[in-house]
């Protein structure tokens, strides 16, 4: 399989790496889905304030996420 990227040169990439990117976007959006479900639920059952605080922390849950499946070191910005 040939992609191209944004400078139209050809890049050539096994199928297993395709399929592990896959399997990694498909995890991720599971999670995502499972993180809006569980939210709208939790508004059913707790304040609203709270929810938005909870939801504040989604960030700091993304990087970690995405260090620990996907490797990524995140720099420190201030």
């Amino acid at each position: 399989m040939q992609i191209n990227n944004k400078f139209h040169n050809r890049i050539h990439r096994s199928s297993t790496i395709l399929k592990n990117a896959f399997r990694d976007i498909i995890f991720i959006g599971a999670f995502r889905s499972v993180i809006i479900v569980l939210g709208l639920i939790a508004l059913k059952y707790i304040a609203v304030s709270f929810v938005a605080t909870i939801k504040s922390s989604s960030p700091l849950f993304t990087v970690i996420i995405s260090r620990i499946i996907l490797g990524e070191k995140t720099s420190k910005s201030f």
